[in-house]
């Protein structure tokens, strides 16, 4: 097993979710590399038609084991064999997946380790979201004596979590993490075509990612030299375009269809800045995804992953909801300029250290031994971490 202290130890890991994702693979793997114990995936069913055709593919897992499988006497099989004090049981979500959730409230009864990783629920106005809020509030009046740890996504998923009922203590920032892409050193020294700030977003054409407010704050910035890139299909794909005539943008932004996520992590790797509108999120992993690169980000406070913009070099974060600060952000970012090969490599090498794969299963070890109570409560790395050349978070850095 892996030895947290001379006493106790962790024999085995085991994660229970809905499907392999792409997004939860390489900390997986990162984990099978450094514990000891066994890293097992149970997942209720592969991957649909409907995902293959956004671009996901089976991960590969190994050396962690993959399981997939919703026959009951197999679950079941697997959570009895693990039911001892010294294995961890990871359920993704608390009531979203039916297979999954049957094992969660099976597992209630042994004396294993329970955890869950967490994305907010959504917000907003209507009777809906305050129905979700209800749900949650009954599911952690049930639920919050059993469960031992919560791993929920950036500051949002902490607000929303406490703010429903679940304590404080047992609550941890955590997020998705990937790998750092071989393509991301191909294309920094590349001299561009003009001087124009290689804007870029990458994401689905629907109301939720909020593309049209960045449309209407490009309009304000009309006067600045800038291109877009939009990759992405989706309902409102035509609308969008359309909108874009209408302000007068169509010439300065490139339509591109989805065509995969390597060739979307390329276009990352060349851009200036990535924009990530949402008006919410529960992640957004391409944000971790251009940090990766070494690409600035610019993102909405309503995403989860805007918690990893925890220094000024790395972009900004903007109030959800405004156009007005949206486009005051893409004026700083614009008058900021071109990235240069340093600044590139400065935050590539800062997102390395503190967002990669390995980092975060260190810090989950770090998590489950305060759980146990044989650490201090861990800080997330990317809010530890500093970013050469900055003076503290939120300082200002002219090499980026």
């Amino acid at each position: 097993c892996h030895q947290i202290d001379r006493d106790r130890c962790v024999s085995a890991l085991i994660f229970w979710q809905n499907l392999p994702s792409i997004h939860q693979a390489p900390l997986m793997r990162a984990l099978a590399t450094l514990w000891d114990g066994e890293i097992l995936v149970v997942a209720e069913a592969g991957l649909s038609d409907e995902r293959r055709a956004h671009g996901w593919y089976m991960p590969d897992f190994a050396p962690a084991t993959l399981v997939v499988s919703a026959d009951h006497s197999e679950r079941d099989r697997i959570a009895d064999a693990h039911a001892t004090a010294d294995c961890i049981h990871l359920f993704t979500g608390l009531h979203a997946f039916p297979e999954t959730y049957r094992t969660f409230v099976r597992m209630q009864r042994t004396a294993a380790t329970i955890g869950v990783f967490l994305e907010p629920g959504m917000t907003g106005d209507g009777w809906r979201p305050v129905l979700r809020k209800l749900l949650y509030v009954l599911q952690a009046l049930r639920w919050r004596r059993a469960i031992d740890f919560l791993l929920v996504t950036g500051e949002t998923g902490v607000r929303w979590y406490r703010g429903v009922g679940f304590p404080s203590s047992k609550i941890h920032p955590f997020g998705y993490f990937v790998a750092a892409d071989v393509m991301s050193g191909t294309v920094e020294d590349a001299p561009a075509a003009d001087g124009a700030l290689r804007l870029l977003f990458v994401g689905q054409l629907i109301a939720r990612k909020g593309v049209d407010e960045l449309l209407r704050a490009l309009a304000l910035n009309s006067t600045r030299d800038w291109r877009l890139e939009v990759i992405g299909e989706g309902p409102e794909r035509d609308a969008l375009r359309s909108l874009a005539t209408s302000l007068g943008l169509a010439g300065r932004i490139e339509w591109r269809p989805f065509a995969g996520n390597a060739e979307a992590r390329a276009c990352m790797a060349g851009a200036d800045l990535l924009v990530l509108p949402s008006r919410f999120d529960g992640w957004g992993v391409v944000v971790n995804e251009a940090l990766m690169a070494g690409t600035r980000v610019l993102v909405s406070d309503a995403c989860g992953a805007a918690d990893l913009i925890a220094h000024a070099g790395l972009g900004r974060r903007y109030a959800c909801g405004s156009v007005t600060a949206l486009a005051a952000a893409l004026a700083a970012e614009l008058e900021r300029g071109r990235v240069t090969p340093q600044g590139r490599r400065l935050v590539r090498d800062w997102a390395r250290r503190a967002i990669a794969p390995e980092v975060a299963a260190d810090y989950l070890r770090d998590i489950v031994s305060h759980r146990r109570g044989l650490a201090e409560r861990p800080v997330p790395p990317w809010r530890r971490t500093p970013l050469p050349g900055l003076i503290g978070a939120g300082g200002a850095a002219d090499a980026i």
